[in-house]
């Protein structure tokens, strides 16, 4: 785990996956960082999944580095902050379950053991944002709109310090 990383620990070139509900107020952080990310970087791989992560597999190539970001309630974290994960890091971060009972990092292991190929040279990392909870509707707290616009920032001086050929 990664409390404050630096955006040269991870190699270029990147690509970043929201997830979440925007329907669901602080669950919708992820495809709303990805829309974010999309105006000011057109050029990268952004990728906006919504609820759906097995869709990734519509998606291929992937990037060398790929950045799944999401919301979590942990309880480990101060609501607003974030921090990452490695792929074998963050089956041990509670909170993660969908509304089928299958984990984030569940389903995209199927997705990697269907499809092993495709995921040759790619190395995966997990930016999990605390909420407190999820409830209906649009818009953000104010501790995970904090939190969404400092991962924000943090995403966009790591593209900036890729350069602008991008991935």
């Amino acid at each position: 785990m990664l409390d404050r990383p630096n955006a040269a620990q991870f190699p270029p070139p990147w690509g970043v996956v929201g997830l979440g509900n925007p329907l669901m107020g602080d669950d919708g952080v992820g495809p709303w960082l990805v829309a974010q990310l999309q105006q000011h970087n057109p050029q990268q791989w952004l990728r906006d999944l919504g609820t759906d992560l097995l869709g990734i597999a519509n998606h291929t190539p992937y990037p060398a580095t790929l950045l799944v970001v999401d919301a979590v309630r942990s309880g480990t974290m101060a609501v607003g902050q974030w921090r990452a994960y490695g792929d074998g890091e963050v089956a041990g971060v509670g909170g993660m379950r969908s509304a089928h009972q299958l984990s984030a990092p569940v389903a995209l292991c199927l997705e990697q053991r269907r499809a092993p190929q495709a995921w040759q040279g790619v190395t995966l990392y997990w930016l999990l944002l605390e909420v407190a909870e999820i409830r209906m509707g649009p818009g953000f707290s104010p501790a995970v709109a904090a939190g969404g616009m400092d991962l924000l920032a943090w995403l966009q001086r790591g593209f900036a310090q890729q350069g602008a050929g991008g991935c």
